[in-house]
């Protein structure tokens, strides 16, 4: 897979945090090259989460454009880093301008 750009939401496997396991997620890329795709995970279970971890999360304000099936948000803290020659990847869409604009207002704002 070629062309990634940054701000494209792909789906890819990721493994867990704890380092076991994994399943396929969708990933807002921040970079990528012939091999490497480094982003940020994405997630739709935010409703469960303590206060402290809300604070990292933004809203995806226009989650159908970017070709995304329910409400998501992108954990700013988590970096995902995917090897291309090890993973199926797959493009689903990209970052609405006003989404573009309101992650890095977000990221700038962040305070841990």
């Amino acid at each position: 897979m070629t062309g990634l750009k940054p701000n494209d939401v792909i789906t890819a496997f990721v493994t867990f945090v704890e380092g076991t396991g994994g399943k396929s997620r969708p990933v807002l890329v921040q970079a990528a090259n012939e091999e490497i795709i480094s982003g940020l995970g994405l997630t739709s279970q935010y409703a469960n989460k303590s206060e402290h971890i809300k604070k990292q999360y933004y809203e995806i304000k226009d989650w159908q454009a970017a070709g995304l099936k329910k409400p998501t948000w992108v954990d700013i803290v988590r970096i995902v880093t995917l090897s291309k020659d090890r993973v199926k990847i797959s493009a689903i869409g990209k970052l609405t301008d006003r989404d573009i604009e309101g992650l890095a207002s977000f990221v700038e704002n962040y305070v841990k």
